[in-house]
């Protein structure tokens, strides 16, 4: 299942949220030397990182996985609903 909603930007990228918040971004970048998406998050305590990939499908697969492993540090379980 899938917890975050993914919107198109105006400009160049998705936003994820769960539950109505901004948690996530996607942003495709122009240079050639570089991944074509970049991924980055406002959980707190990864703020800080960025994970990069020429498929944004993986990244907003990854996000599921980041968002995840933050509620199970968080929670002590992983919640379904």
């Amino acid at each position: 299942m899938s917890r975050i909603t993914w919107r198109e930007r105006e400009y160049s990228g998705f936003a994820g949220h769960a539950g109505g918040v901004h948690l996530f971004s996607v942003d495709w970048r122009a240079r050639r030397e570089q991944a074509d998406w970049i991924l980055r998050t406002t959980l707190p305590g990864l703020a800080h990182k960025a994970w990069e990939s020429d498929d944004r499908a993986e990244l907003q697969r990854r996000a599921e996985v980041i968002l995840d492993g933050w509620l199970t540090r968080v929670n002590g379980t992983v919640t379904t609903g």
